[in-house]
C-alpha cells in the first residue's frame, strides 16, 4: 500500500512539475514575442539607443537645469567653479566692475541678501527662472539660448535673452552672454 501510494504521488508531483515548466515556457515565449529582454541580461540604457543630436539634446537639458538648480539654491561656489572657464560677453565684463558683481556667486549673494530683508534664516531659493530655451549643437559644442527672469526683493523684475555654450570636448561652460549682466542688474 505504502508503494502504491508513493507512486500516486510521483504521478502528480510529476504532473504538477510539468504544469508549472509549460507556464513558464509560456511566459517565456510572450516575453520574446512583446521584445522584452530576458530578466537576467544586462541592457543598455534607452538614452544610449537614441541618435546623437538627441542625447546631446538631453544632456544640454540637464546641464542647464544643473545650473538653474545651482542659481536657484544660492550655491555660489558651485556656480563659480561650474563658470570658472567662461568667457564673458562685453555687457558682462562692464558688469563685473560693479562691487557686488565681480562674479556670478557675488551677484546671487546680494540678489539673496536683497530677499532675504524682513525675512526669517529659513532657507528659500533665489527667484531666477530659464523660460524659451532652444537647444542648437554641434558635435563639439552645444548652445542654449534662454529667456532669464530675475527677481529681487526691490520689487524689480530683470527679463532678459542669455547664450550659454558647453564646450563637449573639454567637458566645461565655455561662453556665456547676458547671464551676469541680468544678475547684476536685478541686484542692484
Amino acid at each position: 500500500m505504502a508503494d502504491r501510494s508513493f507512486v500516486t504521488c510521483r504521478r502528480v508531483t510529476g504532473w504538477s512539475l510539468s504544469l508549472a515548466l509549460a507556464a513558464l515556457s509560456s511566459l517565456a515565449a510572450q516575453r520574446r514575442t512583446a521584445g522584452l529582454p530576458r530578466p537576467d541580461s544586462s541592457r543598455a540604457p534607452l538614452l544610449t539607443s537614441l541618435p546623437p543630436d538627441s542625447i546631446r539634446h538631453q544632456v544640454g537639458e540637464l546641464l542647464l537645469s544643473q545650473l538653474l538648480m545651482n542659481l536657484q539654491r544660492g550655491q555660489t561656489r558651485a556656480v563659480d567653479v561650474a563658470l570658472s572657464s567662461v568667457e564673458w560677453d562685453p555687457a558682462d565684463q562692464a558688469a563685473m566692475g560693479m562691487a557686488h558683481c565681480q562674479s556670478v556667486g557675488t551677484a546671487l549673494s546680494a540678489i539673496s541678501a536683497l530677499d532675504r530683508r524682513g525675512l526669517s534664516d529659513t532657507a528659500h531659493l533665489v527667484p531666477v527662472f530659464f523660460s524659451n530655451i532652444q537647444f542648437k549643437d554641434s558635435a563639439s559644442v552645444s548652445r542654449m539660448l534662454a529667456r532669464i527672469t530675475v527677481l529681487s526683493g526691490t520689487n524689480r523684475r530683470v527679463d532678459t535673452l542669455i547664450t550659454m555654450q558647453y564646450d563637449q570636448a573639454v567637458m566645461r561652460w565655455s561662453r556665456a552672454d547676458g547671464l551676469l549682466a541680468a544678475l547684476c542688474a536685478a541686484a542692484n
